[in-house]
């Protein structure tokens, strides 16, 4: 009932602007041949989940056959779905409801029992998703009654693919760094249609499989979703496709009436991989040198944190976010995105677009760019550092002696901080762009220029600072020279910044406002 691979049941806008009703397979001659734009009932947080899923399917469908070029009708498609699934004819894998809870339905496992007495209803689809939204902040809770098949499908597959631990009993994916993470997902896109980043991410990873001569056995897991699940038995993850689907819930839809979910607990994950950390080979997962799988925080991703992400000696990136041969030369762009999640909440949708060298890379080497992705994040640092320490002579009246560790003062001073990294930050990397493009002999300049201009930049949120932090009346004046005073006198130390002040370069920093009493070198 409700067979994605025969029913039209998704909501595709094409090219054009028209709303088109296609099939699974439908969906993936669509994006095979660049005719589907978006998706009418995807959610923001479900977009990438959704291309991960489809990408591994399409992949793991062209490896089963043999093939390698990506047909472009959805007949042949059809056909190559189901040969992933040959021992069931009626298609039951691929069906949001089966009525007999022994068999498999799409994302969902088959319960060896058929007893579903001690599993809990779910009304809608987004009380099944993976937003925490009991107090009815940022969006309401249980709030999608007048709802189609399609808003079932996305929030299984995103139930099912980046959910993390939510109490006990309720155990997380594989493919994160522990049940509190969050799958991350970074790889390279071409804005304007999704078919391109389709057609592109199955060709990297079909031609991978094919090198590696198919790293899995004929038996690997490749749909976690066909084996049977009573809540206690794992599957090792040595048995799992390179390239494998998961589920980590047990959950059963049923349509008698409208359709709603079922749900119950589980004694294990359904994988066991913790040892792992998530470094489980996903192609869209940064690893860090230790082996670990990154995490969002709730900060999200903030020039610095893409800037370590970037350095070959602190990440590994994914293989779909390394360039290729046949990229396109223009357009790209490199796409991150994670819920981060805390103990019972999720803290936020974390999504950022960053041009891509492509063909900037034609100037530098990779190696080349890390290096100037760091020392720019490395200048912004020692602007951050000088700003802070203006702002703690500022808020504490001009002191000669000042405390760093003041909880009063970082009351204010906190917020200053964050505004100004939040603005530094907004075009870090279409600045650099100007920088890498740069013809070689003229690139010190450009740097040199954009130097001047954070400086700038920093100084106008300094001033903005002495209208905003409370300052003794008396002290007030002495307050806002001596917090300029500090702020070009620390940032005269900084060597990338020596070029501006050379006088100051080569004064001492006062005893009061140096790093003996640990102030300059204090970071929030």
């Amino acid at each position: 009932m409700l067979n994605f691979l025969h029913e039209k049941l998704i909501t595709a806008r094409t090219l054009d602007g028209r709303n088109v009703s296609l099939s699974l397979p439908g969906v993936l001659a669509g994006l095979a041949t660049g005719e589907v734009a978006s998706f009418k009932c995807l959610r923001s947080h479900q977009r990438h989940i959704w291309h991960a899923l489809l990408v591994q399917l399409a992949t793991l469908s062209l490896e089963k056959a043999g093939e390698s070029a990506l047909p472009n009708d959805e007949t042949t498609w059809a056909g190559l779905i189901s040969n992933l699934t040959p021992e069931w004819p009626d298609g039951e894998p691929w069906s949001l409801v089966v009525s007999d809870p022994r068999k498999p339905a799409f994302m969902q496992a088959p319960n060896p029992s058929g007893d579903l007495s001690s599993f809990r209803r779910i009304e809608t689809p987004d009380g099944l998703d993976i937003l925490i939204t009991a107090k009815n902040h940022d969006l309401k809770a249980e709030r999608m009654w007048r709802c189609q098949p399609e808003d079932w499908l996305f929030a299984l597959v995103s139930l099912q693919t980046q959910e993390g631990i939510m109490g006990g009993g309720k155990y997380g994916v594989s493919r994160m760094n522990g049940g509190y993470g969050s799958r991350c997902m970074l790889g390279i896109d071409f804005p304007g249609s999704p078919g391109f980043r389709f057609r592109r991410d199955v060709t990297i990873l079909r031609s991978l499989a094919r090198e590696e001569a198919s790293a899995a056995n004929p038996s690997a897991i490749s749909l976690v979703w066909l084996e049977p699940w009573d809540g206690k038995v794992q599957i090792p993850f040595e048995k799992l496709h390179p390239y494998y689907i998961e589920i980590c819930r047990r959950i059963r839809l049923t349509a008698e009436g409208p359709i709603t979910a079922l749900e119950t607990t589980s004694g294990a994950p359904r994988i066991s991989a913790a040892d792992l950390k998530g470094n489980t080979g996903d192609p869209w997962t940064p690893i860090s040198v230790e082996g670990k799988a990154i995490s969002a925080s709730r900060e999200g991703f903030s020039y610095r944190k893409l800037a370590d992400i970037l350095n070959p000696s602190k990440y590994k990136l994914p293989v779909l976010a390394k360039p290729s041969g046949n990229d396109p030369a223009h357009g790209a762009v490199l796409v991150v995105q994670a819920v981060s999640r805390g103990q019972g909440k999720t803290e936020g949708l974390h999504e950022r677009v960053i041009p891509f060298p492509n063909l900037a890379l034609s100037h530098v080497s990779e190696s080349q760019f890390s290096e100037l992705v760091e020392e720019r994040a490395a200048a912004l640092n020692e602007l951050r550092i000088a700003f802070r320490f203006a702002l703690f002579a500022l808020a504490q009246g001009g002191q000669r002696k000042i405390s760093p560790e003041n909880d009063a003062t970082k009351k204010f001073v906190i917020p200053c901080i964050q505004r100004l990294e939040r603005g530094a930050g907004e075009t870090f990397f279409e600045d650099l762009m100007e920088e890498v493009r740069a013809p070689e002999p003229t690139r010190e300049d450009v740097r040199q220029q954009w130097l001047r201009n954070q400086l700038k930049y920093t100084e106008k949120a300094l001033s903005e600072a002495r209208q905003e932090l409370p300052q003794p009346l008396a002290r007030r004046y002495q307050a806002q020279a001596r917090a300029m005073i500090a702020f070009r006198t620390r940032l005269a130390k900084a060597p990338q910044f020596q070029f501006m002040f050379p006088t100051l370069a080569n004064t001492g920093i006062p005893e009061d406002a140096g790093s003996s009493n640990g102030y300059a070198k204090t970071l929030f």
